[in-house]
């Protein structure tokens, strides 16, 4: 969400694989009483009702509707709290936000959201959702926020033409697809999934912000048309080289900065760079000082080369020539 902190980043113990929807970590929201037996789903769309109780206050008041005795305490049920929750939400049905964090929800479709014709934001964090459904009447959502679940497949977004923001980060995705019309995308995640290939990105040519971090990935490969592209965190996974053919780079001192302590880097390929084209005679021993431990600049095998697990940071300025960019590995 635009007002939520990511509960991860490259140098933090969440950015790990070891997180888990199950996990009874507190909700998002903090500093809010719970009354004992209170059920997950229950507190959650309590925690609602407090947080808008202020701003609706006033209305309140005027037409004298109390909304106490609508949480009650009972023994979880999946069908109770979905009751709670339609009667808790049902004089809301102009909301633009919506979270629903660490509630052990299971699907969205008996949720009703339908009725939530103006929703902008829907966070649902941390629950228990296996399939991405109930969510095609949204088109006005702009953020939808479902890291931390157990979705195996990205399916049934058709309806969303304006959404910029998509977490689906800590999943059980293993393929990027059924994305081409989200076109209106600006951030995509997908950290901490299956994912061992990137594709699927062809048409989403506004991302300026693309987080593939702890999958698969062992090539980096179908960006070609992400012109906007800002920032590539690909933390985490198993690339065996790097790519930067045909850009920009001038700089072996630069060049040596970002990788010479990248000691499993075993391939660069830099030709069609300033560097390569300025510097005919010495290219290749320059690159080799300046970065080591390559056994392959190019085409040109130096050893027999080794498999790699890259883990640097770089700037896209340095490798891939795209403006104000980061590549993080």
């Amino acid at each position: 969400m635009a007002d939520m902190k990511r509960s991860w980043s490259k140098n933090s113990a969440a950015n790990s694989i070891d997180s888990d929807a199950s996990d009874p970590g507190p909700a998002y929201v903090e500093h809010t009483h719970v009354e004992e037996g209170e059920t997950d789903l229950a507190r959650a769309v309590r925690v609602q009702l407090e947080k808008k109780a202020e701003e609706t206050r006033k209305e309140e008041e005027e037409e004298k509707e109390g909304h106490e005795g609508l949480l009650v305490k009972r023994p979880y049920s999946s069908t109770a709290s979905h009751n709670i929750f339609r009667r808790s939400t049902s004089h809301r049905p102009r909301s633009q936000e919506l979270e629903l964090v660490h509630c052990r929800l299971k699907d969205l479709a008996s949720l009703g959201l339908s009725r939530f014709k103006n929703l902008q934001k829907l966070c649902v964090r941390q629950n228990l959702i296996t399939h991405i459904d109930g969510l095609d009447t949204l088109s006005q959502l702009k953020e939808l926020d479902m890291y931390d679940n157990k979705i195996s497949h990205v399916r049934n977004l058709g309806g969303m033409t304006v959404l910029e923001y998509l977490d689906l980060s800590f999943n059980k995705i293993k393929t990027i697809a059924h994305l081409d019309h989200l076109t209106t995308l600006t951030n995509l995640f997908f950290v901490s999934n299956k994912i061992s290939r990137i594709d699927g990105l062809e048409t989403l040519t506004l991302i300026t912000n693309l987080e593939l971090g702890a999958n698969r990935i062992r090539v980096i490969e179908g960006l070609d048309t992400l012109v906007n592209l800002e920032q590539l965190w690909l933390g985490k996974n198993k690339i065996t080289k790097l790519e930067a053919n045909n850009n920009l780079l001038s700089s072996f001192e630069e060049l040596e900065q970002q990788l010479a302590d990248k000691r499993h880097l075993s391939t660069v390929y830099l030709e069609g760079n300033p560097m390569q084209r300025d510097n005919q005679p010495t290219y290749r021993t320059k690159v080799k000082l300046a970065v080591p431990q390559v056994k392959q600049i190019d085409a040109t095998r130096l050893s027999m080369m080794s498999t790699l697990n890259m883990s640097f940071s770089t700037s896209v300025n340095a490798l891939l020539g795209r403006r104000s960019t980061g590549i993080h590995w």
